[in-house]
């Protein structure tokens, strides 16, 4: 996942994302190599905004476009923060 996410060959991933999170995005990079698509419909406080944060960063890496739709504006800036 360190190389789809262009993160240094000697980074460890758990460093930045929790077991759960290295799950997700795990999961949500396999699926749009496959064209699929993925909801995760974790709880609160689970880091959904790390997880996107993570998947805007592989789009953008990979040269792939990127919608971002938030309910609040105050939103755009955590997924800032976390990118």
């Amino acid at each position: 996942m360190a190389q789809k996410l262009h993160y240094p060959l000697k980074s460890n991933v758990f460093e930045f994302f929790s077991a759960e999170q290295v799950d997700a995005i795990a999961l949500a990079i396999w699926n749009i190599e496959r064209g699929d698509d993925m909801i995760i419909g974790d709880q609160t406080g689970i880091g959904k905004g790390r997880i996107a944060a993570a998947i805007i960063r592989y789009e953008a890496k990979n040269g792939l476009p990127t919608i971002f739709i938030t309910e609040k504006a105050t939103l755009f800036s955590d997924i800032y923060r976390d990118l």
